[in-house]
């Protein structure tokens, strides 16, 4: 039931945020991200950070010192090292204007 609920609100946010974001952010969430991080931005499994919701700064300050090798993961430094600035930065926007809510 939990899961159900959940893939209700994650499909409403999908739906309700599609006009935030162009083709081309999309294509990049899909390749680069989503199958770790999921498309909404909630993690799919044990020790993968959700980054819906998290500060603009501190994601783009992340995905900036992946690509300059200055903090270490052996799937997030080659998936960063990949990325453009401006793809960082509207990856970062993304995902931070994506808002959750606890269901208990």
């Amino acid at each position: 039931m939990i899961r159900l609920t959940f893939s209700i609100i994650f499909g409403l946010i999908l739906v309700s945020c599609k006009p935030c974001y162009s083709d081309s952010t999309e294509k990049i969430i899909n390749v680069k991200c989503a199958t770790c991080h999921g498309l909404q931005g909630i993690s799919k499994g044990a020790g993968v950070p959700h980054l819906a919701g998290q500060p603009e700064s501190y994601l783009k300050e992340q995905l900036e010192k992946y690509k300059a090798g200055e903090r270490q993961h052996q799937i997030m430094s080659i998936i960063a090292g990949q990325l453009t600035n401006d793809e960082i930065a509207t990856l970062a926007s993304w995902y931070s204007k994506i808002k959750i809510k606890i269901v208990e």
